[in-house]
This record gives C-alpha cells, sequence and structure tokens, in this order.
C-alpha cells in the first residue's frame, strides 16, 4: 500500500517537445494512480497512444500518461492493491478452450480442452450442461474414466482423475467430448449455448468457438463472453497465456527457493525449448504473419525465453566452479589411476621369502641382496640332489642324435615319361574297361 512514483529524468542540455510515462500491469495486483497535476492521462484513441504503443516493439500499455509543458519537477504515483489468494489449492486452469458444432436440427457436438497446472488436486469436479452426455475423457494424452460423485446427489457431477504436476513442467491437457441437443431452432428463439462448468478449480481465460449452421442468422449474443470479430485478438489471448508460461519457468529458473531444485530447473529448461519450437512453428503461420501485433507478441514471447535460457546457462557455470557432483568426483579419481604391463614383477619387487632388514641395504661397492633368496631351498632341505650320469650308460652322440632327429619319409613317384616310353610302338591305344 506504500505509493510508489516513476522516475521522471530530466533533460538538461537541448528542447524536450514531449514526455511520456506509461504504467503495464504484468502481475495479479490492481493498480491505482494518485492525482497528479504534473500529468494527463492519454486517451487510447488518439494518434499519440498509437505511436507511443509502436515505439515501444508492439508492448501492452496498460495506462499512458503525457507531462504537461509548464512541469518542472513532474511526479507520477501510484498503488499496488494486492488481492487476495488462496494458497491452499496449488491447482489452476489458466487457459480453456471449447469448440461446439451446432447443426440445423438443433443437436451439437462440443470439445472443451482445459490446460491443468495441478499440484494438489485429486479429481476435477465438473458439472455437466442440462441434457448433455459425456462421450471421452482424455487427461494428458490417456483415456480415463470418469468417477461418480455420491455426494453431490446429481448424476451431472462427475469427478475427473488428475495428475500431479511437478516444478518446471509445462500444463496438460484434459480434453473432454460430450454432446446434447439444443431443441428446434425456430425463429426468435433464444438459444444458450452450454460448456461444461468446473466446480473445484477456477478458470482463469476461457474461449469458445462456435460452428453454426448457414440455414439460420444469428443475431444479439449476450451472456458472461465477449463477441470478437477479429479472429487475431483470440490468438492474443493465446500469446499471453503463452508469456504466462514463460514467466513462470523463468521464475522457478531464477528461484533460490530450496524446494525447486536443480531438476526441477532442468526440467523448466528443456520445457522452454518446447515453447521455443512451439512460437516459431507459430510465426509461420500465414494468419501470424500478415499482423504485426501478433509478430511482435510472439518476437517478445521469443526473447523472453533466450533470456530465461542465457539466465540458466549462467547458473550452471557457476554452480560448476563452486561445486562438484558425484560424477566429477568420480570421474576425478578415474584421471589420477593409471595402468601399465607388469613384467618382472616378481623377480623386481620386494623379497619372496626373506624380510629386509637394516643389514640388508644395498651398500657401495657390494652387491644389492637380491629379491629373491636363491639358497633359500637348499637352507631348508628341499633342494634334489643332482645324480651324475656315466659314460657308459649315457648315450653317445650318434644314438641321441638318431633318437631325437626325425627323417623325412622318401615317396617315389613315378614317372609318366617313363612309362609312356617303354610303350611299344605300332600297338593301338585301347580304352580301360572290361
Amino acid at each position: 500500500d506504500t505509493p510508489q512514483a516513476v522516475p521522471i529524468p530530466r533533460v538538461l542540455t537541448g528542447v524536450t517537445e514531449q514526455r511520456y510515462a506509461t504504467l503495464q500491469n504484468a502481475g495479479r495486483d490492481e493498480i491505482e494512480v494518485l492525482e497528479s497535476s504534473d500529468f494527463r492521462p492519454l486517451n487510447r484513441e488518439l494518434s499519440q497512444f498509437a505511436q507511443l504503443k509502436q515505439k515501444l516493439a508492439g508492448g501492452e500499455l496498460t495506462l499512458a500518461y503525457f507531462v504537461q509543458s509548464d512541469a518542472i519537477w513532474p511526479t507520477l504515483q501510484f498503488v499496488a492493491q494486492c488481492r487476495e489468494s488462496l494458497e491452499t489449492v496449488a491447482a489452476s486452469i489458466e487457459f480453456a478452450k471449447t469448440t461446439m458444432v451446432v447443426d440445423s436440427s438443433g443437436a451439437y457436438r462440443a470439445l472443451q480442452n482445459f490446460q491443468i497446472n495441478n499440484r494438489s488436486e485429486q479429481y476435477l469436479e465438473i458439472e455437466l450442461p442440462l441434457g448433455a452426455t459425456l462421450l471421452t475423457t482424455v487427461v494428458a494424452g490417456q483415456s480415463v474414466k470418469p468417477v461418480a460423485w455420491p455426494a453431490a446427489q446429481s448424476d451431472r457431477r462427475l469427478r475427473i482423475p488428475l495428475i500431479k504436476t511437478p516444478l518446471g513442467e509445462l500444463d496438460y491437457s484434459v480434453q473432454l467430448k460430450y454432446a446434447g441437443q439444443l431443441g428446434v431452432l425456430a425463429n426468435s428463439r433464444l438459444v444458450s449455448f452450454p460448456v461444461i462448468d468446473t466446480l473445484n478449480i477456477n478458470v482463469q481465460l476461457s474461449q469458445l468457438h462456435l460452428q453454426l449452421p448457414a440455414s439460420h442468422r444469428w443475431l444479439n449474443f449476450d451472456g458472461t463472453m465477449t463477441k470478437v470479430d477479429d479472429r487475431g485478438e483470440l490468438e492474443e489471448s493465446y500469446l499471453s497465456y503463452k508469456a504466462q508460461q514463460i514467466q513462470l519457468l523463468a521464475e522457478q529458473i531464477q528461484s533460490k527457493a530450496s524446494s525447486i531444485g536443480s531438476f526441477s530447473k532442468s526440467r523448466a529448461f528443456k520445457n522452454l525449448g518446447k515453447l521455443e519450437q512451439e512460437l516459431a512453428g507459430l510465426q509461420t503461420q500465414e494468419s501470424h504473419r500478415s499482423s504485426g501485433k501478433l509478430q511482435g507478441l510472439i518476437k517478445g514471447n521469443a526473447e523472453a525465453i533466450r533470456q530465461a535460457q542465457q539466465n540458466y546457462s549462467v547458473e550452471i557455470q557457476e554452480t560448476d566452479k563452486s561445486t562438484n557432483d558425484n560424477r566429477a568426483l568420480f570421474n576425478g579419481l578415474i584421471a589420477t589411476q593409471s595402468a601399465k604391463i607388469a613384467r618382472n614383477i616378481r623377480n623386481d619387487g620386494n623379497q619372496n621369502f626373506i624380510q629386509p632388514d637394516e643389514s640388508t641395504k644395498q651398500q657401495p661397492g657390494k652387491e644389492q641382496v637380491g629379491s629373491f633368496d636363491n639358497k633359500w631351498l637348499s637352507r631348508n632341505g628341499l633342494e634334489r640332489e643332482q645324480t651324475e650320469i656315466s659314460q657308459s650308460d649315457s648315450p653317445t652322440a650318434q644314438t641321441l642324435d638318431d633318437a631325437i632327429s626325425f627323417r623325412k619319409p622318401v615317396i617315389s613317384v613315378p614317372k609318366t615319361e617313363s612309362i609312356l616310353s617303354e610303350t611299344k610302338p605300332g600297338l593301338p591305344e585301347s580304352a580301360g574297361g572290361q
């Protein structure tokens, strides 16, 4: 409730033709501007408002003021009125879209899509329109079965099982297909288009797309929803929903709270990449390329994504410098190890059978006491006596040579030329056979 002042710089050199002050309400609080004789509100219908918005690269302006020419030290103050928020339920439906098709007989089919961020609720409690039948229910791409609600004492009230949304994750979709009958479409008859109502989770932004039969003229739309004449307004509201998602993920990445760990931040960084791809696809569509305002919103969201990704990269680098995780410590231990081929390690190593003492140390001019005791076997009576072989008992060199030598076998191969030369001339050649 403390008044905040808008800083207005004063140019000391040159002449200032006009000075402006803008306020944009990007949060949930309400802004109340205090009265000031130095400022005058700028009407949205004036060309100056459009020029000022153009200078801000298509940014959103909630309030705009221009400074009086005779003001020397202009002062503009405002107060932010905090809205009460329910902290016990960490679930919300940030965006809902309903597409309804009606034929000339009054029958309708509808698809209602809720984008849910849920960290507390087990069910989504809904109430079907009067006479409507729920056809299919899909939660996060999986078909589910609604649960009856006996305590509600009404067949129109059902419970849809939900899943929990971890920190850093995007909203997931809950799709409900239902059908019913509007009745006979008579002339000058009031028609209400039924939509499913949520009971335990509020919807922040809702859209209704109607596909009506051309055989009737539809006039005087009224109700709690506002009719839009330009499809671009619907796209703007969808892009504003995406901007809220980007802002939420960016806040989770920059948060220092202990409840948001490194895994949640990594998940948020990955989902920012998904939003970036989605925005790139929207930018290539013909309807978006023809609208400069939509292009400005898409570029603003893309810039916010790049800024959040850059902040995450900087934080990761700072974290790597300050602390090492288990993987880095384990890799460091592996890097200090070495492997080499072991050659003669038994002889070159320490002594195997006797313990070294001070007397066994190598002295200059003397041989070192070997690492292997050559006399250990004889000293312990384990050496076998060698028996001499007499000259008579020993085989002669020729005999030994014959005993260990292998003679090459002689294989005789008959020569064809000699056999043919012994054949008597003049004899006829005969074929073999019986």
